[in-house]
Parts: C-alpha cells; sequence; structure tokens
C-alpha cells in the first residue's frame, strides 16, 4: 500500500519547504550579484546613470588630427562645450560628423566609431589616464595613437586616424603611460563593416 506524505503544519510539505528554500536562495544570490557588480547593474540598466561632464567655464577646441592619408581631406577637432565632449569629423566635400564620449568610471575607452564618409575615419575617445591606444586591424598590422586634448583642458582624451581602404579592426588596446595595459575592446566579426559591427570591452 503506498505510503502517502504527510502535511508539515500549515500546509507545507517537505517539498514545497526544499522548493521555497531554493527560491529565496536564487533570489538572494541575484540580489548579491547586482549589488556586488556595478558592471552588471550597467548592463540591465537599472544602476545609477554614469557621470556625465559638468560645463567648462568656456568652450575648449582642440585640433585632433587631419587626412588625407590615401584619399579625400579631412580634419578632426574635439571641443568640449555645454553639449559635452566630442569629436567633430569634416571631410573636405562637406560631410559632417560628431562623435561624443561618454565617460564610464569601468572603463577607459568612451566611445569608438568610424562615421559614415568618403573615408573610413576612426574616431576614439578615452580616459584622461589612457596615453596611447593600438588599433589592431585583421591580419596584425597595428595603428598607434597617442588621445590629446587633456593637456588642453579636456576632459577626456581624443585619436582620429584614417584607416587603410578595406582595413577591418580587430581590438583596440588602451595603455597607460608606464605600457600597462587598461583594457582592450574587442571588435565583431562582419567584415562589411570596418568595427566588425562595433567595439566592446568584455565584461569581467
Amino acid at each position: 500500500m503506498a505510503r502517502t506524505q504527510s502535511p508539515r503544519p500549515g500546509g507545507l510539505t517537505s517539498g514545497h519547504v526544499v522548493a521555497v528554500t531554493a527560491v529565496l536562495f536564487i533570489v538572494g544570490w541575484l540580489a548579491f550579484l547586482l549589488l556586488a557588480s556595478p558592471r552588471l547593474q550597467d548592463q540591465l540598466g537599472i544602476g545609477p546613470s554614469r557621470p556625465a561632464f559638468d560645463p567648462p567655464p568656456s568652450p575648449v577646441a582642440v585640433d585632433i588630427a587631419e587626412g588625407p592619408g590615401s584619399g579625400e581631406a579631412w580634419e578632426a577637432t574635439a571641443r568640449w562645450d555645454p553639449g559635452g565632449a566630442c569629436a567633430d569629423l569634416v571631410f573636405a566635400s562637406g560631410p559632417r560628423t560628431r562623435t561624443c564620449a561618454v565617460p564610464d568610471p569601468l572603463q577607459p575607452i568612451w566611445a569608438v566609431e568610424v562615421p559614415d564618409g568618403p573615408v573610413p575615419v576612426l574616431v576614439l575617445a578615452t580616459a584622461r589616464e589612457v596615453a596611447v591606444v593600438e588599433i589592431r586591424l585583421v591580419g596584425g598590422d597595428i595603428l598607434e595613437r597617442e588621445p590629446v586634448g587633456v593637456e588642453e583642458g579636456l576632459p577626456a582624451g581624443f585619436a582620429a586616424v584614417e584607416l587603410p581602404a578595406g582595413g577591418r579592426v580587430e581590438e583596440i588596446g588602451a595603455l597607460a603611460a608606464s605600457g600597462a595595459e587598461l583594457a582592450v575592446a574587442t571588435c565583431g566579426d562582419d567584415a562589411g563593416d570596418p568595427l566588425g559591427g562595433g567595439c566592446a570591452v568584455p565584461l569581467d
């Protein structure tokens, strides 16, 4: 004759107790992860908002770089004004784009973009502690640049470099003045895009 399980006081069986305990453990563990991981909060969009740059007492403009390397002439200028700290990229034929730094206390690469234009120009924004960026291309070539603007009063460093025709970025390394690698932004594998579809610093 089959045995029946006697209910515990209050109507809970031992199976119910195990299930409730497991759920409470999972909820507690998730709460711990969220509290302990600012990166996870940032990914889920539930953490505190990233700090924004205060507007400068007066606008600051710094020349970043200019071309051509092999194509149409261009120039990039960094500006810090009430609208933020941004790089304006202007081509001789008229197209103008803007790439803005978004400060992130969790990683030192604040913007990576190749705006639409007659030639592919990679525009970068970095934290103040970044002394050198290494743009590592698929195939092994490396383009090295020193972000500019911090010594002139900008809250971020900026760099701009024309990519070779058909070149695709594999990853971008951010280096300190000591040569220590602060972070690496890994790019995608979309062969039709200079950034492979986009670059991001992986979560720890």
